[in-house]
């Protein structure tokens, strides 16, 4: 499981997935982003993510993006997480 700093982040790396509530989102969407909530994500994860692609979660303060990424990791998905500082 990769971790990065959103400034090293390139599209070319994988798909970028916000992970915040929509209301967050929308208040601090993370350019480049797509929005799936974290609970949303946490268990729809098999109708959601496709094993074959990368996907980097972001959340505003790095604990919950760090935390699905470990749990994705575990399942077999290429993930990491971004730090946003």
């Amino acid at each position: 499981m990769e971790r990065i700093y959103l400034k090293d982040y390139h599209a070319s790396m994988g798909i970028l997935v916000d992970i915040s509530d929509p209301e967050d989102y929308h208040d601090n969407k993370t350019i480049g982003s797509i929005n799936i909530p974290y609970n949303k994500l946490l268990y729809h994860h098999r109708e959601l993510l496709n094993k074959d692609n990368k996907y980097y979660f972001c959340c505003l303060k790095g604990v919950k993006s760090k935390k699905i990424a470990g749990i994705l990791d575990a399942y077999g998905y290429n993930v990491g997480y971004i730090l946003k500082e």
